[in-house]
């Protein structure tokens, strides 16, 4: 009874929240084995061994080994935009401080220009390798959706200029040019189009010059969207990036095209909203028929229920109160995923959610950023709506979905 009425939500959301301060938000990442200091002569142009040691780390290395092999804990833009937005409808203080730890934790350029980056090397099957800490359009994105929600929060708006100089930053360092057309690159100088990190981008552009007044950025995320929005086929499947090695998606990838494509319909007057709302059809049609399950589970893979991964419950129980339809993830299916998943992959001896669960093992590893801060704030959202529809009380801003309403 007490799980059915989602009682249970507030004490989960609690030992999140204390184990992401007993961790100080920092913590291992998948992919950040590069980081060892056992492995510091490898160099960023050696990109089959980059790529390597990125793939093992994220599939194989247990947490013991990691500790042998010294990988440090490490910052994360997406953790405190997690914790953000986990924070920002009950403990504003905390929330405050997320901000400010997103502000500290942007680099600056001698030209005043900002941006966010991965502490750790990132190599990728394109053939490419992003150095330690250099800008990455996704960690970008999500710490300027954090700063943004700030901006229009009551009090906040503090962060104007830095906003400002990312958005600059972004819309021209990682302007690419493909075959398709143009987008924004993962990387600066990325050749290939990563379709859920240049959709990101577009999106963060349409808020900001939203929020900020600035068409030339709402011009520049409509015109680099045109790309992705033109490669969804007519089932609805979008590759997770232009080329060989990206032609497969995921359940969470998915869905930040339809949150962003959702977002660009509504706010973005330069994109063609006749050719955006039919791709958005085939989108949720493709959630539908290849994510969305009868049991109460959602598929990580398109017709594939393993890896069972809380990150994927989170980004589900998210995008279902904030653009979910009763034709493919509603809003009140959220709690029940939620529950689902806190059935199957809560660790009570440990107090933390495990990273995956296979078919035949679980994985027990803990990835702070990953894990944790995802289910944080998908707990906390989730929560706050179910308080809200029962009393009535003032809506929150769910996610980014404020901005389109």
């Amino acid at each position: 009874m007490a799980a059915e009425r989602g009682d249970w939500i507030p004490a989960r959301r609690e030992q999140l929240g204390e184990l992401l301060r007993r961790h100080e938000y920092r913590g291992w990442d998948p992919f950040d084995l590069p980081n060892a200091p056992l492995f510091r002569f490898v160099r960023d142009g050696w990109w089959l061994p980059q790529l390597a040691l990125t793939k093992a780390g994220a599939r194989a290395v247990p947490g013991r080994l990691r500790r042998l092999l010294r990988v440090p804990a490490i910052e994360d833009p997406k953790t405190y935009a997690c914790a953000y937005f986990g924070y920002r409808d009950r403990e504003p203080a905390r929330a405050r401080e997320m901000i400010d730890r997103l502000a500290a934790l942007a680099a600056r350029t001698p030209d005043g220009a900002a941006y966010w980056g991965y502490d750790y090397t990132w190599a990728t099957r394109t053939g490419e390798v992003n150095p330690r800490g250099a800008s990455t359009l996704v960690p970008g994105a999500f710490a300027l959706f954090a700063l943004l929600d700030d901006h229009a929060a009551p009090g906040g708006g503090g962060h104007a200029g830095l906003i400002a100089a990312a958005l600059d930053y972004y819309r021209t360092r990682h302007r690419s040019t493909g075959e398709r057309g143009e987008f924004l690159g993962y990387f600066a100088g990325a050749t290939a189009n990563t379709h859920n990190a240049n959709m990101l981008g577009c999106a963060a552009l349409t808020l900001g010059g939203r929020a900020l007044g600035r068409d030339d950025w709402l011009a520049d995320g409509a015109r680099a969207a045109e790309t992705s929005v033109r490669a969804i086929d007519a089932t609805g499947y979008l590759p997770y990036a232009d080329h060989p090695s990206g032609d497969w998606t995921d359940c969470f990838h998915h869905l930040y095209v339809i949150a962003c494509c959702t977002v660009l319909e509504r706010v973005n007057p330069h994109v063609d909203r006749a050719e955006l709302g039919a791709a958005l059809e085939r989108l949720r049609g493709y959630l539908r028929e290849h994510f969305v399950r009868d049991d109460g589970l959602v598929n990580y893979y398109p017709g594939r229920l393993h890896p069972i991964d809380p990150h994927n419950y989170a980004a589900a129980a998210i995008f279902a109160v904030s653009f979910g339809r009763d034709d493919d993830l509603p809003p009140a299916i959220a709690e029940p995923l939620l529950r689902r998943v806190d059935e199957l992959m809560w660790d009570s001896r440990r107090g933390r959610y495990s990273y995956r669960r296979h078919r035949r093992r679980r994985d027990s590893r803990l990835f702070l950023r990953w894990t944790q801060a995802w289910m944080f704030a998908a707990l906390s959202i989730v929560d706050h709506e179910r308080t809200r529809s029962r009393s009535s009380s003032e809506s929150t801003r769910n996610f980014v979905a404020q901005f389109g309403n």
